[in-house]
């Protein structure tokens, strides 16, 4: 392996394997591999993408998936073989597909897209241990879910594995043991708020959570919530969308309006992807593929599917190939009246489609989370004026922060969490919420106290949402921030966004921030990749002011004040709301000698921020790095030439 890339990290890894797959293949080759392609696209690849974890490799029967954390890796593995379990029930003996998986939590390399050491050959040989339909664990992983996930293992002791060095200490759950367990156990700190299950009779999902939807700023993903399959309701309760819960949606199978059937498999896997993209949402429900399939092709109004379903939203599209691109159309629906709420389109070359796919599915997921929120908002305005809840406030709160950060707008939807954490202080939707406004509030100091007190209290929030959930991926990125305005440690932010990303990769704002971290740390040249990606992400974000600003600094770092300009210029545009767009822009043209544009720009800033001065930016940005030294000193000339005071 190149040095250069490979990199090392902690992981929890799964490892699965059918039983008896050759004996199934000997039998009926076809079928038995027709069976395990239907498992793996319905069962399999749901359940762990839900629990935030990737698919590594599928090699045969064998199936590789890593975790950032270990209580959802054993989640996700309880849960795919109770799936299975449900699944099998209908299945004739012979034709039984069944698996054994081990979980380890360890160090593994990873190269490219791949993962190998020690951590993962242990997970390889704690699989056989495990019954069919049971899950093995090693002692490492029992000791992070223990007091987390109420399973009741089995200490099978100190086992020997093959070609492992030292014997480790196995934990196991039978088939019938998992059988018995709630098909989703509560978390700890998340009891109150959330209670679901993966029953049989999935059909009573809408009534048993309707009451419980939490939702997380939807340009700011995180990995938590299942997909279900449902029925359609009785006929005595579907005419009605009365008890539906608010975060409902469909995503319906695009259609290949190219009519050109090698097109197929690429507009299948978009509707797969932007399902388990839109599964982010804490707290939606979003119908399984398995069963928006059987609407492919049909010609069914989506009033008719929203009663069927139990849906407010529905996702259409279609995809079309024109030459070299391919173009797709997306559109959400609101099934109460047929109305498009939303709509988009997509361009992309055909040469690379599979990364064209990635694209779209992150960016229609991104603006619908988006348009989703400001729906439910204004649906809450009009239906529980006078009464709203937890729920309903924290809902507004995004919605506002969802726009172009503004004094008013950021103190409006603070007011609106802390409301909200009045009625239901362990809301993580809303801890995090309350968190994001703190954060705007201070880079655009519109904070009402001294800029301590406020950090203070911002790292209080984090914490406690951190109490409530861990592996918040944007708890996590809030703590980085933390770490790096609060306690100037600028190697633990880092690795708290890089833990962010890991818990959810669609996680935009993240990827900015470690690009902002690098220039810092004095490593420029790294960090455009990471607020480009950012951008990639999340083109129409509310932090994209932010972003482009985060590029000319970066820029000015690198003495390429052109393209610092140009992104100075873009940031000012976005929002003129903000100081340092306004302060980055005139460093950059005083850098490039248009001094009378420079001054210009900064009279308008000093008219919005007169206390804006280089002291100030100075005391702000006091990294010791001697590279990013250099170039805050050229920031600095930058700042001189343009008139900012001293």
């Amino acid at each position: 392996m190149s040095q250069q890339r490979t990199r090392r990290r902690l992981e929890a890894i799964l490892f699965a394997d059918v039983v008896g797959y050759s004996r199934l293949v000997g039998q009926d080759e076809v079928g038995t591999l027709r069976r395990l392609q239907d498992v793996l696209r319905n069962v399999v690849r749901p359940q762990i993408k839900a629990h935030g974890g990737r698919i590594v490799s599928v090699k045969g029967d064998a199936i590789l998936a890593e975790f950032a954390s270990a209580v959802e890796a054993v989640a996700s593995a309880v849960a795919l073989q109770q799936a299975m379990a449900a699944r099998n029930a209908v299945f004739a003996h012979a034709d039984l597909i069944k698996w054994r998986i081990g979980v380890n939590l360890g160090d593994v390399l990873i190269n490219d897209n791949d993962i190998h050491g020690e951590g993962v050959n242990i997970a390889a040989r704690l699989e056989p241990l495990a019954e069919p339909g049971g899950i093995c664990i090693s002692a490492t992983v029992h000791e992070h879910v223990r007091g987390k996930l109420a399973y009741p293992f089995e200490n099978r002791g100190k086992l020997a594995l093959k070609n492992i060095a030292i014997p480790v200490v196995v934990y196991s759950l039978g088939p019938e043991t998992i059988a018995a367990l709630p098909r989703q156990e509560p978390r700890p700190g998340m009891r109150r708020r959330r209670r679901s299950s993966y029953g049989s009779a999935l059909v009573a999902v809408p009534l048993c959570v309707a009451g419980l939807w939490t939702y997380l700023g939807p340009s700011l993903p995180t990995a938590a919530v299942q997909t279900a399959s449902l029925r359609a309701p009785p006929a005595s309760v579907s005419g009605s969308l009365a008890s539906v819960p608010p975060l409902s949606i469909v995503v319906l199978p695009f259609s290949n309006a190219a009519s050109d059937p090698e097109q197929d498999y690429f507009v299948e896997g978009m509707t797969e992807d932007l399902t388990t993209d839109l599964s982010r949402i804490s707290g939606a429900v979003v119908i399984a593929p398995a069963t928006a399939h059987n609407y492919k092709g049909k010609k069914v109004d989506v009033r008719q599917i929203g009663r069927e379903l139990s849906v407010r939203y529905a996702l259409q599209g279609s995809a079309r190939r024109m030459t070299n691109i391919v173009r797709i159309n997306a559109q959400l629906v609101d099934t109460m009246n047929a109305s498009q709420l939303w709509a988009e389109r997509f361009d992309g070359e055909i040469a690379e489609l599979a990364k064209v796919q990635g694209q779209v599915t992150r960016r229609i997921a991104g603006a619908l989370k988006v348009a989703l929120t400001e729906a439910e908002s204004q649906r809450a305005l009009r239906e529980r004026p006078s009464n709203p809840d937890a729920v309903d406030l924290t809902i507004h709160a995004w919605a506002l922060l969802n726009r172009q950060a503004s004094l008013e707008s950021t103190q409006r939807a603070r007011a609106l969490l802390e409301a909200a954490l009045r009625l239901s202080p362990d809301h993580l939707p809303a801890l995090n919420g309350l968190g994001q406004a703190m954060l705007i509030q201070w880079e655009n100091t519109w904070y009402p106290r001294s800029g301590d007190e406020h950090l203070k209290e911002f790292e209080y929030v984090v914490d406690r949402a951190l109490e409530v959930k861990p592996d918040s991926a944007l708890a996590v990125y809030h703590r980085g921030y933390v770490l790096k305005r609060s306690h100037k440690d600028l190697h633990q932010a880092l690795a708290a966004f890089e833990r962010a990303i890991a818990i959810d990769p669609n996680l935009a704002v993240a990827h900015n921030y470690i690009g902002q971290i690098k220039v810092f740390l004095g490593r420029s040249n790294e960090a455009a990749a990471h607020t480009l990606k950012a951008i990639q992400l999340s083109p129409h974000d509310p932090q994209l002011a932010l972003w482009y600003y985060q590029l000319a600094l970066t820029y000015i770092h690198e003495q390429r004040y052109e393209e610092a300009i140009e992104w100075g210029r873009r940031s000012v545009q976005v929002n003129p709301n903000l100081r340092y767009t306004y302060r980055i822009l005139s460093a950059a043209l005083g850098l490039s000698g248009r001094i009378d544009e420079a001054k210009m720009v900064v009279a308008d800033m000093l008219r919005r921020y007169p206390k804006e001065t280089i002291g100030a930016f100075r005391a702000r940005e006091s990294w010791p790095d001697a590279n990013y030294r250099a170039g805050r000193d050229r920031e600095i000339a930058g700042m001189r030439l343009a008139g900012i005071p001293e």
